[in-house]
């Protein structure tokens, strides 16, 4: 947790003390970039006493606070948290308990979801900070899991199927919309280098030639390196 959101989490529980709501929990904390590139923050919380009380408290850009009551009606997390996402808002603090409770909403309204990019921006960051299935059972609740909804993308691209070798990897993507609309990348199983080299195809079947292609030489290359690993070192003659 950066200072910034330490001091967004420091200005929301002295206007909960200010507006005498000391039950109050913090479910989740997003930012925006404004127009001067600093940014704007919104925070969401709901009493420990009365999960339907709900709180919204935004921090602009100079700093100037607002509070408003959210009716419970009114609040879910497809309109409020994924149409945020939806709208350029990035996570920045969510306690596990809360991500608990996310799950379960989207798992029981997956059909009615309108902001799908929204999801997608949520799973992602989920995907990318090890939430998953086996971290929220950490929680003793009832097990859910909606990472099955995830679809990995890179800029327009879906990626479609993946091979993993060691700490390697290739995908192969999907665009509609783009002149190319398919292709391959290297990448890693975590990400952490991006997606490498893009041969791009306007035929599946070109692109999926390519695809066996590099993941054959991606599995050359490791066993090559695990091989060269174990290759016994030729001994010296005894005399």
């Amino acid at each position: 947790m950066n200072k910034q959101v330490k001091e967004v989490i420091d200005i929301a529980r002295q206007s909960f003390h200010e507006h005498d709501e000391k039950d109050m929990k913090i479910n989740y904390i997003l930012s925006k970039k404004g127009d001067t590139l600093s940014p704007f923050y919104l925070c969401i919380a709901s009493s420990k006493l009365d999960p339907d009380e709900i709180r919204c408290i935004t921090l602009s850009e100079d700093k100037n606070v607002a509070y408003q009551n959210v009716p419970d009606w009114d609040f879910n997390i497809d309109d409020y948290l994924l149409s945020n996402l939806e709208d350029g808002y990035q996570i920045e603090y969510i306690p596990l308990e809360e991500h608990y409770n996310i799950w379960c909403a989207v798992k029981e309204w997956k059909d009615d979801i309108q902001h799908q990019d929204g999801l997608y921006s949520y799973l992602d960051h989920c995907k990318k900070s090890g939430i998953t299935p086996e971290v929220i059972s950490l929680l003793g609740l009832e097990n859910v899991d909606i990472m099955n909804l995830y679809q990995e993308r890179n800029g327009n691209y879906k990626i479609i199927g993946e091979t993993k070798v060691g700490d390697q990897s290739v995908v192969i993507a999907h665009n509609p919309k783009a002149p190319s609309p398919f292709v391959t990348w290297r990448t890693t199983p975590s990400r952490t280098r991006g997606f490498d080299i893009g041969h791009y195809h306007s035929r599946f079947k070109d692109a999926y030639e390519d695809y066996k292609k590099r993941c054959n030489e991606m599995m050359e290359d490791h066993l090559n390196i695990q091989y060269r690993e174990i290759k016994p070192k030729n001994k010296e003659h005894v005399r």
